[in-house]
């Protein structure tokens, strides 16, 4: 069976990207189209049936001349000559960040590939260490979750803010609010050292501790905090609706805030 392929030049939109087709290639008795993309310097390669079946295609009464392919296919070359040139540098960047780790005094203790190849675990294990190193007296659990989260939770001991200063270096990307995705920023230290996705950092509070927090803040604000602002009250969460009229928060939460700054 003939099977009628598109035309060079020919146009489409695929899922709503301007494209057109560049190259036309037989392998293995399978059609393939190559499309640069009208919109910014980049190719892809899709097969025949795909683009015939319509699903995210449409065709658009639009041809490009030779001379614009030509145009075209020299600016994707330029890109993609450019973006091996960019990786070629992150690898010797995170290959001079790997030996700036294995050099630095601070990590002498830490556990490397050879010692535990998976990174995750690597990762787990060394915030234990790391932890343990830097806040001596204080408890952590560290939970790896699955293969893509870490808890670290402990009780009162240092602050939030301090205890992320020393783990963040282990988390080796961020969710981008505008696009939803996970933009991934591996290290050498992460390549050496272990690294997870997300890192979640609980610090909870004995009543001693809530205590002092809500003493704090009588003495910031005085005769305005009542009597019924008892550590009871704070532990239930009665508190939400109290000190709206002299509070920029409600004293719940004016409460945590000082809670989060005492060690």
């Amino acid at each position: 069976m003939t099977v009628k392929t598109f035309e060079i030049g020919q146009c489409f939109s695929f899922h709503n990207d301007p494209v057109a087709v560049s190259v036309i290639s037989l392998t293995g008795g399978v059609i393939s189209y190559t499309f640069s993309r009208l919109d910014i310097p980049q190719s892809i390669t899709i097969e025949h049936e795909k683009v015939a079946s319509r699903f995210g295609w449409e065709k658009l009464d639009r041809m490009l001349s030779l001379a614009e392919l030509r145009m075209r296919r020299v600016a994707e070359n330029a890109a993609e000559k450019f973006q091996d040139q960019a990786e070629m540098r992150m690898k010797e960047i995170t290959t001079q960040e790997a030996e700036s780790a294995a050099s630095n005094d601070k990590y002498k203790n830490l556990v490397t590939e050879s010692q535990e190849p998976f990174a995750c675990k690597r990762a787990s294990k060394n915030i234990r260490i790391l932890l343990k190193e830097n806040f001596k007296g204080t408890k952590f659990s560290v939970r790896t979750r699955d293969a893509t989260c870490i808890n670290v939770c402990w009780t009162d001991g240092p602050t939030k803010a301090e205890v992320e200063e020393i783990i963040k270096q282990f988390q080796i990307g961020n969710v981008d609010s505008f696009s939803e995705c996970y933009e991934y920023n591996e290290t050498g230290f992460n390549k050496l050292y272990g690294g997870i996705k997300y890192l979640f950092p609980e610090r909870s509070y004995t009543d001693e501790l809530v205590a002092k927090a809500i003493e704090a803040v009588k003495e910031r604000y005085g005769d305005r905090i009542g009597p019924e602002c008892t550590v009871e009250a704070y532990r239930k969460g009665r508190l939400f609706n109290m000190g709206l009229n002299f509070l920029t928060d409600s004293l719940q939460v004016t409460i945590r805030k000082y809670l989060s700054d005492i060690k």
